[in-house]
């Protein structure tokens, strides 16, 4: 399992956070994120999976300089085509209409934001908001998957949880080591 760094992106105060697929509007994409404006780096932690082999376990924006204080749930997100992105809101149209995300790997980078190969494919996934000591919005976390013994234990004695459930939260930006998952 690594980490990886992307690149860096300029956002304006407002980003996308959302399957590229999906237009402005689309009920189970984040379309109006606040974010402090500025350059962001982005990351992605990836790391086999199982059966499915080499994936993307979580994709972040941080913006420079910045120390984030807390983490909170911002939105539960859509995927419907195996991709995710965190994208500045002036240029997301150009991105979804061109296609131009399709042409990418598992994991890019350009000047407006990122766009990653989305854990397991379609389904949902967190979206966490990180805040800077002046409650600022200065990062993105979109956590795909979490270690196996993590979701035992939270699962244990539900069948589902909803994604705002605080047990969720520490995976927004703790450190790599914390999905590394010890041999059974």
């Amino acid at each position: 399992m690594q980490e990886i760094v992307l690149g860096e992106a300029v956002f304006s105060d407002t980003v996308c956070t959302t399957d590229p697929c999906y237009g402005r509007g689309t009920w189970c994409g984040e379309f109006d994120v606040k974010v402090k404006p500025g350059t962001y780096v982005g990351k992605a932690i990836t790391g086999e999976f199982g059966s499915w082999g080499s994936r993307n376990w979580r994709l972040t924006a941080t913006k420079e300089n910045e120390e984030i204080k807390e983490w909170e749930f911002g939105a539960a997100l859509g995927v419907d085509a195996g991709t995710m992105s965190i994208y500045d809101s002036e240029h997301y149209d150009e991105m979804n209409e061109s296609n131009s995300w399709m042409r990418s790997t598992s994991r890019h980078a350009d000047p407006h934001g990122f766009v990653v190969s989305s854990g397991l494919g379609d389904g949902s996934y967190h979206l966490f908001v990180g805040k800077n000591e002046k409650g600022e919005n200065v990062a993105l976390s979109v956590v795909f998957l979490f270690p196996r013994a993590f979701s035992r234990g939270v699962f244990a004695d539900n069948q589902s949880l909803p994604f705002e459930d605080e047990r969720f939260i520490p995976f927004a930006g703790c450190p790599l080591e914390d999905f590394i998952e010890e041999e059974e």
